[in-house]
């Protein structure tokens, strides 16, 4: 009986592909939001109900 390649065996395979679809998936979330790079999430959010969730970064 042949050993399997590496590369031909599930278990290798599935984290990475998992790993990726991670990666792809929670950019286009985010981009759905309307967020940019450049924003941070808001904590007065709850406060009111006129509150973004997001806001601009305070650059020093």
């Amino acid at each position: 009986m042949k050993a399997t390649p590496w590369y031909k065996k599930k278990k290798v395979y599935l984290p990475i592909a998992f790993l990726l679809g991670v990666i792809g998936f929670v950019p286009s979330l985010v981009s759905l939001f309307g967020a940019s790079i450049d924003d941070e999430l808001n904590a007065n959010y709850y406060q009111d109900p006129h509150q973004d969730i997001t806001r601009k970064k305070n650059k020093p």
